[in-house]
């Protein structure tokens, strides 16, 4: 969500449209955007398919991807923190603070932040995602508690939150976790707390939900929307607990969907108000 927020920032200083293309990879997310999410705006499409740069597929930057843009490959490069090309190696990133002579300018890189929230003031969740979210909050029907623990390619320390979710015992407390081990511990070391957790983890134990190797089909789409449901739901709860990730060979103090999760619940009031236009069982959440 933070790729989308600062693409459409820069689309929008450079009378440019954002394309985004979630579906290029055979390991990450590996479906279309706009199934989850819909554009709110008319230089934005959630949805990338081959043939879109018909006529000006060489006129790119980087100038070494033209003619190749619904083909090329690449690779993460450790030391320097970005993908580059796999033909050329140069990495696939633009200047953001100028604007580039060709028609089409590529930008192909990871990237979490603190700008993430504001990506929904130009798209909104879809049919699909909201009746999903709406089930949930029926399920939960009152206020209620969350904690995110990212246990796979990075641990948690997850035993040091015991104290604090156990001080809150009289609401329920939803846990939202890459590992199904995790969840279980959790609900043993806080009981008799009513807990709750909605995604089926179908990942190895040290994979986390968005490396989808092995799916295909519905369960790619299941993972997908249990995953962005999952970060909606922490960011609806009345207190939401997160902590840093152990030491880790990426330098990371904390999981990325925690910091989003975070920046949600930052402004649940107006996630929740917004939500409960459609359905009045998300109101009962506040």
């Amino acid at each position: 969500m933070s790729s989308v927020e600062r693409g459409y920032n820069y689309a929008a200083a450079w009378g440019r449209t954002l394309i985004v293309d979630t579906h290029y990879s055979d390991r990450y997310f590996r479906d279309h955007l706009d199934r989850y999410f819909v554009s709110l705006r008319g230089d934005m499409t959630l949805r990338y398919e081959p043939g879109m740069f018909a006529g000006f597929e060489h006129d790119v930057f980087p100038p070494e991807l033209a003619g190749r843009l619904d083909r090329y490959g690449c690779y993460y490069d450790d030391a320097a923190h970005l993908f580059r090309d796999n033909e050329s190696k140069v990495p696939l990133i633009f200047r953001p603070d100028q604007d580039h002579a060709e028609r089409v300018v590529l930008f192909h890189q990871m990237g979490g932040g603190n700008v993430g929230y504001y990506a929904l003031a130009k798209m909104w969740f879809a049919p699909a995602v909201i009746a999903r979210l709406a089930a949930r909050a029926g399920a939960i029907g009152e206020p209620y508690d969350a904690v995110h623990v990212r246990h796979t390619d990075y641990r948690t320390d997850y035993e040091a939150m015991v104290p604090e979710l156990r001080a809150q015992m009289e609401r329920p407390l939803f846990i939202a976790s890459d590992n199904a081990a995790c969840i279980a511990a959790l609900r043993a070391l806080v009981a008799p707390r009513r807990c709750l957790s909605f995604s089926k983890i179908t990942g190895a134990e040290d994979a986390p939900m968005h490396i989808l190797d092995g799916l295909a089909g519905d369960a790619v789409f299941e993972n997908n929307i249990e995953a962005i449901c999952d970060l909606v739901t922490l960011a609806m709860a009345r207190n939401l607990t997160v902590r840093q990730v152990e030491p880790n060979v990426f330098k990371n103090k904390h999981s990325g969907f925690s910091v989003l999760a975070q920046n949600l619940w930052a402004n649940r009031g107006f996630l929740i108000a917004n939500l409960a236009k459609g359905d009045g069982a998300f109101g009962r959440l506040m």
